[in-house]
């Protein structure tokens, strides 16, 4: 995480905002039971990233992750969510727009 965050500021300071956010679009990988704290990061990248762009989406799910499980703000989660679900879509990128969306059991 921490590699994670020095990563990703040294490049947006250092203005290769594409590598910057090549970095910021890594799973964040949190141990159990332990915080992080990428929030901050995760906000920084974002306003980095083109709008509508493939990596500003993956970007919003990861930070609409982060958002609900770390925040526990679940309406910034929820938003985030959304927005990059629509990204998703008009971008056809990934399950969203093969036609296949797996249905809850009833």
């Amino acid at each position: 995480m921490a590699n994670l965050r020095s990563a990703t500021e040294y490049h947006i300071g250092a203005g290769d905002n594409e590598r910057a956010l090549e970095i910021a679009q890594s799973p964040p990988r949190i141990p159990v039971g332990e915080r992080g704290q990428l929030g901050d990061v995760m906000s920084r990248a974002l306003e980095i990233a083109p709008e509508g762009s493939s990596a500003k989406g993956l970007l919003l799910a990861n930070y609409g992750w982060i958002a609900g499980i770390e925040e526990i703000d679940y309406q910034a989660s929820e938003r985030s969510f959304q927005e990059a679900l629509q990204i998703a879509r008009e971008n056809r990128d990934g399950y969203c727009c093969s036609g296949y969306w797996p249905r809850p059991h009833r």
